[in-house]
């Protein structure tokens, strides 16, 4: 974004040689003195964009603060094509409040998935330990199968598990015996001996 002409360049010859409709993200400016994004976005789409996103994070602020989505209500009334809003959404009925809020037409979602897939879901986080700890125990699943390399796979769920149980009294010490496991057998056998520790929490 500190160099639109090039950006402009860059997304044009994308979407020329693409055979896919092509999206851009970008965030609010590189910094609060240089909020840019509805110029940004109507530069994007007169490039040949077929949607936009946007995070209302500026490049300094990094994953720091607090989203802007009054950027994203802004950037939707400049341009045609659909604009998907971006930053801080932790449960569904947020998402659903943000579109209303702001006229956009979908939201990305990121961090707040991570040990989180209940935000895809208005009913939320299960009350029930053992429903939490089915799923968990299916996303482990899924990684394993998916991972040609066992070890990162391994490493990746790790992370996402303490994200899972970051609510719990605890959690430092449990995350300690997550990272512990060598392999995924005797992570698998920990997680489903932690029914009890999740029943104290729901």
């Amino acid at each position: 974004m500190g160099d639109p002409r090039l950006a402009a360049r860059i997304t044009r010859s994308v979407v020329e040689n693409s055979s896919c409709p092509v999206t851009v993200k970008f965030r609010s400016g590189t910094d609060s003195t240089a909020i840019c994004a509805g110029d940004f976005a109507v530069m994007m789409e007169d490039c040949g964009a077929a949607a936009v996103a946007v995070h209302g994070r500026t490049w300094k602020q990094a994953f720091s603060g607090l989203a802007d989505w009054q950027v994203v209500a802004d950037v939707v009334q400049r341009v045609s094509v659909p604009v998907f809003g971006n930053g801080d959404i932790e449960t569904c009925d947020q998402a659903y409040r943000r579109m209303q809020q702001t006229g956009c037409s979908g939201v990305l979602i990121g961090r707040g998935a991570i040990g989180n897939p209940w935000v895809f879901s208005r009913e939320g986080r299960p009350a029930d330990s053992s429903a939490i700890i089915q799923i968990v125990l299916k996303h482990m699943d899924l990684v394993e199968q998916l991972n040609e390399n066992q070890g990162k796979g391994l490493g990746n769920i790790k992370n996402h598990l303490g994200k899972y149980f970051r609510n719990i009294p605890g959690s430092a010490q449990f995350r300690k015996k997550v990272y512990e496991q060598p392999d995924w057998s005797s992570l698998r056998s920990f997680i489903q001996s932690c029914d009890s520790l999740l029943a104290t929490t729901a």
